[in-house]
C-alpha cells in the first residue's frame, strides 16, 4: 500500500549472493530491480525498470544510476559523490535511503535540487522507452531501454569525473544514440527520426531545469515537478503512440508550450491531508446541521483536490 516491503531468504538464498560469507549483503552483492508499475508522483503507469542496491531503503531514477556507476567498479560511496557533484546535489544526503517526497513533504531544503535530478533522469527514461517502443513494436520489451539508458549514462558519468560536467547538459544527443543503437536494429529508424527525438527530449529536460536552485518550497517544487511530468506525458508520450511522422511532435514541442500545458494542471494532490487533533462536544439537537457541514466540507475538498473522501466509516451522527 505505501512501497514498503520484506524479502525473506533462505539460507541456501543467501549463500548465494552473499560472496564474502559474512551473513549479510553488502552493496555490491546484488541489485534491487524494480519493473513497471505506477509512478507515484503522476499515478500514470511507469514502463521503465529502475535499479538500487541491496542496502537501499528506496527505489529512484538516482539510485538507478548509483548501480550503474557501481557495475562500471566504482564503490557505492565513490558513485554516490560523482552523482552528487555531477548534480549539484548535497554530499549530505545518502540517495539510496533518502526520499525525496517525504523530505519535500517536512519542508527539506536539499530535498528540491534531488527531486529536479530526479525528474530529470525519470522524464529522459519515460521518453527513451517510448521511442524505442515506436520503432521496434511488438517486437519491444519492456524496461530493456531504461537498463540500457542507465548503463550508457553511468558510463558517461564515469568518463566525464574528472570534469564534472554533467552528460544531461552537453551529451544527451551521444547518450541516446548510443541507447538507439544497442537497443533497435538500424535499419528501423533514420538518423533524422534520433535527430527529431534528440530535440524534444532537450527541450523537456529544459523544463525541468526552469527549478534548479529554485527558491521555491520543496513542497511547492514537488508539486510543479508533477505538473511538468503530467505535461510531457500529454505533449509528448501520449503523442508518441503509434506516430507515423516524429517531426509533427517536433514542430510543436517547444519550451513554452510545455510550460503552457503544466499550467492547466491547477491542483496536484502529492502529499496526505494533516490536521491537529481535537475534541468536539456537541448538543444533539444539532447533529443533522452538523452532519450536513461535515459532508459540504468533504465535498468541497474533494473538488478542490481531485480526491474523493467519504464521510467517515463509523461516524454516525443521526
Amino acid at each position: 500500500e505505501n512501497g514498503e516491503f520484506s524479502l525473506s531468504f533462505s539460507q541456501e538464498e543467501l549463500n548465494l549472493f552473499d560472496l564474502n560469507a559474512n551473513g549479510i549483503l553488502d552493496s555490491n552483492e546484488g541489485r534491487i530491480i524494480v519493473s513497471g508499475g505506477v509512478d507515484s508522483s503522476t499515478n500514470q503507469p511507469f514502463a521503465g525498470t529502475l535499479l538500487a542496491d541491496p542496502n537501499a531503503s528506496v527505489v529512484t531514477p538516482l539510485t538507478s544510476l548509483i548501480s550503474g556507476l557501481m557495475d562500471t567498479g566504482l564503490a557505492k560511496s565513490d558513485a554516490e559523490q560523482l552523482l552528487s557533484n555531477n548534480f549539484s546535489l548535497s554530499q549530505e544526503v545518502d540517495l539510496t535511503t533518502y526520499d525525496p517526497y517525504e523530505n519535500a513533504a517536512n519542508g527539506e531544503s536539499t530535498s528540491g535540487d534531488i527531486l529536479v535530478a530526479g525528474a530529470r533522469v525519470a522524464t529522459l527514461m519515460k521518453q527513451t522507452e517510448a521511442f524505442v517502443r515506436l520503432l521496434k513494436g511488438a517486437n519491444y520489451t519492456s524496461g530493456e531501454a531504461s537498463i540500457a539508458l542507465t548503463t550508457i549514462l553511468a558510463a558517461k558519468l564515469k568518463e566525464n569525473q574528472n570534469s564534472l560536467v554533467n552528460p544531461l547538459d552537453d551529451g544527451i544527443a551521444e547518450i541516446v544514440t548510443s541507447v538507439v543503437n544497442d537497443q533497435v536494429s538500424s535499419d528501423l529508424y533514420t538518423p533524422e527520426e534520433v535527430a527529431d527525438f534528440v530535440q524534444i527530449i532537450q527541450v523537456s529536460d529544459s523544463l525541468h531545469k526552469t527549478l534548479i536552485n529554485s527558491d521555491k518550497s520543496p513542497a511547492t517544487i514537488a508539486s510543479e515537478i508533477t505538473k511538468q511530468q503530467l505535461a510531457v506525458k500529454q505533449s509528448v508520450l501520449d503523442e508518441l503512440e503509434g506516430i507515423e511522422n516524429l517531426q509533427s511532435v517536433t514542430s510543436t514541442t517547444s519550451l513554452q508550450t510545455l510550460q503552457n500545458s503544466s499550467e492547466t494542471f491547477l491542483e496536484v494532490n502529492l502529499f496526505s491531508p494533516t490536521a491537529e487533533d481535537f475534541n468536539f462536544v456537541v448538543d444533539n439537537t444539532k447533529l443533522i446541521d452538523i452532519r450536513y457541514f461535515i459532508e459540504n466540507k468533504i465535498k468541497n475538498y474533494n473538488k478542490k483536490y481531485g480526491v474523493n473522501i467519504a464521510f467517515p466509516v463509523g461516524l454516525s451522527l443521526n
